[in-house]
This record gives structure tokens, sequence and C-alpha cells, in this order.
């Protein structure tokens, strides 16, 4: 067994059910619904991610941001993958590939290295909210519509316990404010959060003016607030 799978096989041995649940919540974009229904052990994620270019030998840095993000707090697992960088980066790189699919392995030698797999990073916001959401990236799909971090950290500084009746006047779904409430404790983290949970949601559709319009909705009533982004007075 290769070092590389001998490492997937003691991760998941770390990877708790509920570690699990959260994982797939977070990469529900990436994974549908009807497949990761399927997923019952860490080694079924593995196999999803490798499928879609998203782990392998050389590429994990989506997993090690996932693990940040899903594991409790815990380090345990984020430190047998990197474990397992360092021993690998410590191996003289062979001087040939193997094809694969091949009953018969033909060894070609190469003049220049292999290329490197692309790793997308999705941009931290202006200003991060807190130790957490510093340290945590996005894992899923990349938001490319209006940059909104500066209401997002207004937002985490200023909603205070109105917080609940604004994301479900933003139209953020019960389930998703429940999730965030039980994977955050402090107030602004779970408004950072389920403000990121509502972009990825809306891509395009997310804009300074619907986050207005909700502040100054009945069950909200923080004209305040509006009246502040509608100035361009983040403070």
């Amino acid at each position: 067994m290769g070092d590389y799978k001998a490492m997937l096989i003691e991760l998941a041995s770390k990877i708790h059910p509920e570690n699990l649940k959260s994982m797939l919540f977070a990469l529900k974009e990436v994974i549908k619904k009807r497949e990761s229904e399927k997923i019952k052990t860490a080694i079924d994620l593995w196999d999803a991610l490798e499928d879609r270019d998203r782990l392998g030998p050389n590429n994990l840095e989506f997993l090690k941001e996932l693990l940040r993000l899903c594991m409790d707090g815990r380090t345990d697992g984020l430190r047998i993958v990197e474990d397992y960088e360092v021993k690998r980066d410590q191996r003289p790189p062979l001087p040939f590939i193997e094809l694969p699919n091949s009953q018969s392995p033909h060894l070609i030698y190469r003049q220049q290295p292999l290329p490197q797999p692309q790793i997308v990073y999705v941009s931290y916001p202006a200003q991060p909210v807190s130790e957490t959401a510093q340290r945590t990236q996005n894992v899923q799909q990349k938001y490319t519509g209006q940059d909104l971090s500066k209401e997002i950290n207004f937002l985490t500084r200023n909603l205070g316990r109105n917080w609940r009746f604004f994301m479900r006047a933003l139209g953020v779904d019960d389930t998703v404010i429940e999730h965030v409430e039980g994977q955050y404790r402090s107030v602004r983290d779970q408004i950072y959060y389920c403000m990121q949970e509502w972009i990825q949601d809306q891509k395009q559709g997310a804009t300074k003016d619907r986050i207005i319009k909700a502040l100054r909705d009945s069950s909200v009533e923080r004209n305040d607030l509006a009246a502040d982004l509608e100035q361009g007075h983040y403070k």
C-alpha cells in the first residue's frame, strides 16, 4: 500500500460521524445531494473528491482546508496530512512516470518535472472577524459576484442578536441558520458564516441592495445600519 493511501486510511479513522456530516454540508456545491447520500464513510468521501480532481498525492490543499473547517477545532487529522507531506517532499523525485491502466506498465523518462496541479484559493474577507474566519477559506465553489466583504464585516460588528431575523429577511433557510449555530459559538462567527452561505447560494444575486432591503424589513428594523451602508459608512 502506498504512503498516500495509507495516509487517507489513517485520516479516515479520525473523522467522526458529525465531522463527516459537516464536511458533506460544506461540500454541497461540490457534491450534489443525491451523490452525497451515498457517502457513508470518510473513505467514500475521499474517493468522491479524487473523482472531482479535488484530492490527490500532490493535491492536498483542498482537503486541509476542509479539515480546518469541519473538525470542531481538532488538529489531529490535519497533522496526519502535513506529516505525509513532509515525508513525501523528502523523497527524491523519480525520473519516470508510470502509465495508468496498463497490465505491463511502460516507463517514460522525462526531462522536466511533471506540472503541479493548479490550486484555486478563495479570498478571505478584508478584515476577518475571528481567528476561525482568518484561517478558514470557503471550500465551496469560488464566488465571482459582487465584493461584499466590507458589508459582511460591518454586519458582524454591528448586527448583534438581531442577526437571525435579518438572515430570514435575507432569505437564508432556517436549516442553514441552525447548522451555523451548532458549529460556531460566537455571534460574530455565526453572522459571518451565514453570510457566506447566502453568498454561495445566491451567487451574482447577492448584492448590497438586498442587504439594505433586509435591514429595513419590518422584522428587523435596523434602519440605522441600512443608512450607514447606503452612505458608505463602514464603522
